[in-house]
C-alpha cells in the first residue's frame, strides 16, 4: 500500500512545526530538539521545505517500517537521550484500518521492549 502521500503531508507539517526552533538560533533552541531542527535545516538550505519522504525515512525523521525496525530507531533516540517519543499514526487521510493496526502493533511489539 502506498503511503507516499499521507508521509509528504506529515512532511510538510513537520516542516512547519519545527523550522522556527531552528530558525531562532543554536541559543534558543531546545537541545532535544537538535537533530530534528539540523535535518530541517539542511532540507531547508537545500530548497525543500518537507524534503524527500524516503530521506527523512532513511534519516529517522519519519519513523516508518517493522516493529523491529521502529523499535531500532526509538532506541538510537533513546541513546541521544530522549525519553519521550511522540507515535503519531493518524495523519494525511490515512486508512482507519491503516491507523488502528499501527497502534497495535507499536503497542504489542515495540512497547513492551522498550520498558526491559
Amino acid at each position: 500500500a502506498d503511503v507516499t502521500q499521507p508521509l509528504e503531508i506529515v512532511a510538510q507539517l513537520a516542516a512547519e512545526l519545527f523550522l522556527p526552533w531552528a530558525e531562532k538560533g543554536r541559543e534558543r533552541k531546545a537541545e532535544s530538539y537538535r537533530y530534528l531542527t539540523e535535518q530541517q535545516q539542511a532540507a531547508s538550505r537545500a530548497g525543500a521545505a518537507t524534503g524527500d519522504v524516503e530521506q527523512r525515512i532513511r534519516d529517522g525523521i519519519i519513523a516508518v517500517g517493522t516493529p523491529a525496525e521502529i523499535l531500532k530507531l526509538f532506541r538510537t533516540y533513546r541513546e541521544m537521550g530522549v525519553d519521550q517519543m511522540l507515535t503519531w499514526v493518524q495523519f494525511g487521510g490515512l486508512e482507519h484500518s491503516k491507523i488502528t493496526r499501527s497502534m497495535e502493533l507499536i503497542g504489542k511489539h515495540v512497547l513492551p521492549e522498550l520498558n526491559r
